[in-house]
């Protein structure tokens, strides 16, 4: 025997008869038959708190994104003005060369003297010996005159030594002129000399520097190079993750990010909470069985819930940790109304829900959560005009109290959504809810008229299907004063459609294909269900009915018959506000059929709107 629901319904004396007994019953008998497992027990037990771990881990994550991000953004900053600074100083240390030697050899013109240098070695050497003031003998005079001429014939004197030099260091010599580092031209043997010392010098001078510029400066160029990748490094991870940060709150992207982790946390739940119930099955099941008592209305079961509820309805909780109800059916599941007996309620389609009718649920919460639409039907409440203003006057304005207040919180005026919104109904605003925009119901063409009616801003999944007639939206034109607040033509307009949906492939009872038949006015609803009856012996009753009666539900096809045809007829109560409209129409899944006297419906208002939309994404006939 397993479990296949964590959940019972609440209801009527039939629901509690047909399902809620019999589900208690069953928990009885699982947990008399299944024996416990330790070992499963266990490892389910560490695989939730794994789970709930990574869960949490997400959303501490989640909350702190904003703070992240702007001390990411701060970071990137300051890295780029880091990166900016270190790009300076290493284009700076490439036009410039620090070194220990005093003088600056940046601009030394190497290359020339290096030409100059073997020049005028070699020029020194040919020079002859310097000559002998004074010479021992008329001989050694004459020798010496001998070889001065024989120098002059064979030009090697010092005169045409030091020409020939100049002809061969000429260009070099110019090449230095543009520098710091000019040089003379010698015009004597001892300048010759002098300059000679003095090149070979520099250039030992200028060749040193360079060395030693050439080693420094690329130690610094290395150590700048490697601090501009480390910052680049650190500035691509910083944009690495600004690039991850979500762009959309934890809401917008929930079912792409979180929806299957959560379904596996649900799953890993439910499995543990049946081993734990197993675990304390003898316990478990005195509890379950007083709460049956209870249901069957014995005394003592009463006086066992009031005395220990809390443990009573957490054991069952381990089984049913989910109770489905309506609201008048709350009391009986839960008779005492003690603040926590339930941990978080959730109030379905509460746009339609009176305010006061929500208290006894809220009583018994910790925590609630509102679920509803300001632009479906609001709650039908039997009073006219003149017992409002009597209601009004003696339950407020009697009290010291304001029309604000009267519209804050009075049933008349307020459903429970609007007042759990925070908002005035007059004022057309509804508060900062979470608002749920993905649609996957109607066809496109459909819930885009809602979309467009409401501004709702959806985003819609459904992808595009044609029905069996070939298009989604269709409106007949039809004729007919009527009377008694009923439209015959109308009526029998739709029996001809129904015939012709039935003939296409549509039916009246499988789950898909199914039609429906809504009239915002009781009379004509209440004379499409006589005559479709007659006409169609097994149409099921609750496909027929007003708008407010399909409210919550939906169908492959609907029909909708306005009624409204004289002259004289009003259509403010089909156009007071979008809400009638936009439940009329959002209930046809895949085919709306709009069957009126078209020419009325378009004088104005969302009537028109409707009709024009038709026109537009649909067929019309007249």
């Amino acid at each position: 025997m397993k479990l296949h629901r964590g959940h019972f319904l609440g209801g009527g004396v039939n629901g509690y008869t047909t399902q809620v007994f019999p589900k208690l019953q069953t928990a009885i008998d699982y947990l008399r038959e299944t024996p416990f497992s330790q070992q499963e027990w266990e490892v389910t037990q560490k695989q939730l708190l794994a789970k709930v771990k990574q869960f949490q881990s997400s959303l501490k994550k989640e909350k702190h994104y904003p703070q992240q991000k702007v001390a990411d953004e701060q970071l990137l900053a300051q890295y780029q003005g880091e990166i900016q600074g270190v790009t300076e100083a290493l284009k700076a240390l490439r036009q410039s060369s620090p070194t220990n030697i005093d003088s600056d050899y940046s601009q030394f013109p190497i290359e020339a003297y290096e030409q100059i240098l073997p020049y005028l070695q070699q020029a020194l050497h040919t020079f002859p010996p310097i000559p002998l003031k004074r010479y021992s003998s008329g001989w050694r005079r004459l020798w010496f005159q001998l070889k001065q001429i024989w120098q002059n014939i064979t030009q090697r004197s010092p005169r045409q030594i030091l020409k020939h030099l100049h002809q061969q260091i000429e260009m070099p010599i110019l090449a230095t002129l543009a520098t710091p580092f000019p040089m003379q031209m010698p015009l004597t043997r001892e300048s010759l000399a002098d300059a000679y010392q003095r090149v070979k010098a520099q250039l030992n001078t200028a060749k040193q520097w360079q060395k030693q510029s050439s080693s420094q400066q690329q130690c610094d160029l290395e150590a700048l190079q490697q601090k501009l990748h480390s910052l680049q490094t650190q500035q691509q991870q910083v944009q690495t993750r600004l690039a991850s940060y979500p762009t959309k709150d934890i809401y917008s992207r929930f079912y792409r990010d979180y929806h299957a982790l959560q379904v596996e946390l649900f799953q890993l739940s439910w499995q543990w909470q049946q081993q734990e119930a197993l675990r304390q099955k003898e316990k478990v099941i005195a509890s379950i069985q007083i709460y049956l008592n209870v249901l069957n209305g014995e005394w003592e079961a009463f006086r066992q819930l009031a005395k220990d509820w809390r443990t009573i309805y957490q054991d069952i909780s381990l089984l049913f940790p989910v109770f489905l109800t309506t609201l008048h059916s709350l009391r009986r599941l839960f008779p005492y109304p003690d603040c926590g007996c339930i941990d978080q309620v959730i109030v379905d389609e509460a746009g339609q829900i009176p305010l006061h009718q929500v208290f006894p649920a809220l009583v018994r919460s910790n925590r609630g959560i509102i679920v509803g639409d300001p632009f479906q039907l609001e709650p039908v409440i039997p009073l006219n005009g003149q017992k409002k203003e009597e209601y009004q006057a003696k339950a407020f304005l009697a009290r010291g109290l304001t029309e604000t207040d009267f519209d804050c919180y009075s049933p008349t005026a307020c459903s429970a959504y609007s007042r759990a919104a925070g908002a005035y109904l007059e004022s057309g605003e509804f508060g900062n809810p979470i608002i749920l925009q993905e649609h996957y119901r109607c066809v496109p063409s459909i819930i885009t008229f809602c979309d467009r009616l409401c501004h709702y801003g959806m985003r819609i999944h459904t992808p595009h299907n044609p029905s069996y007639l070939g298009t989604n939206l269709l409106a007949y034109h039809t004729e007919d004063d009527g009377s008694h607040g009923i439209n015959l033509a109308e009526v029998e307009k739709i029996e001809a459609l129904i015939e012709n949906l039935l003939s296409v492939g549509y039916n009246l009872h499988s789950p898909d294909k199914t039609i429906g038949v809504i009239s915002p006015y009781r009379r004509q609803a209440n004379a499409l269900i006589s005559h479709l009856h007659t006409r169609f012996a097994n149409f099921p009753r609750d496909s027929i009915g007003t708008v407010h009666t399909f409210q919550g539900g939906q169908k492959s096809v609907i029909l909708l018959s306005t009624r409204q045809s004289k002259t004289e007829d009003s259509l403010w109560f089909l156009n007071r506000q979008p809400n009638l409209l936009n439940v009329a129409v959002s209930r046809a899944r895949e085919l709306f059929i709009l069957v009126g006297n078209l020419n009325k419906l378009s004088e104005g208002g969302y009537t028109k709107q409707l009709v024009e939309h038709i026109e537009q994404f649909g067929e019309i006939y007249y």
